[in-house]
């Protein structure tokens, strides 16, 4: 799966040795929502075995975190269809809100959703 800037994500099909050249699946939300969405989002899987499958993007919502402190989003999509948005941090923000955008985002664990945050100073 990749997750471009000014881009959906896109999931591709992987035989053992390469992966196909058209997507089986993408999402209907291009990142970011203004702005050039740079660096493009950062892409984590989490799934119960080889079932329930969420793709964790965590993207930017406005503008340019390359050059910019900027607020963040992160998604949770089903993985195997990316039309399917099954939560984001933006919908209920006073409880979920990441605040802004992070350049890395650690690995989830199976009973956890984490994002690092970064912060302008001065």
């Amino acid at each position: 799966m990749c997750g471009a800037k000014n881009d959906v994500a896109k999931a591709f099909k992987f035989n053992g040795s390469t992966f196909t050249t058209t997507p089986f699946s993408t999402s209907s939300v291009k990142s970011p929502t203004t702005g050039c969405g740079m660096p493009g989002a950062m892409l984590s899987i989490s799934a119960n075995g080889n079932t329930n499958g969420i793709l964790w993007a965590n993207c930017v919502f406005t503008g340019d975190a390359l050059h910019n402190t900027v607020p963040g989003i992160l998604r949770a999509y089903d993985a195997n269809n990316l039309g399917t948005e099954l939560w984001n941090s933006r919908m209920n923000q006073t409880r979920d809100d990441i605040g802004n955008f992070a350049n890395t985002f650690p690995l989830l664990s199976s009973t956890e959703r984490s994002t690092w945050r970064r912060f302008r100073i001065g």
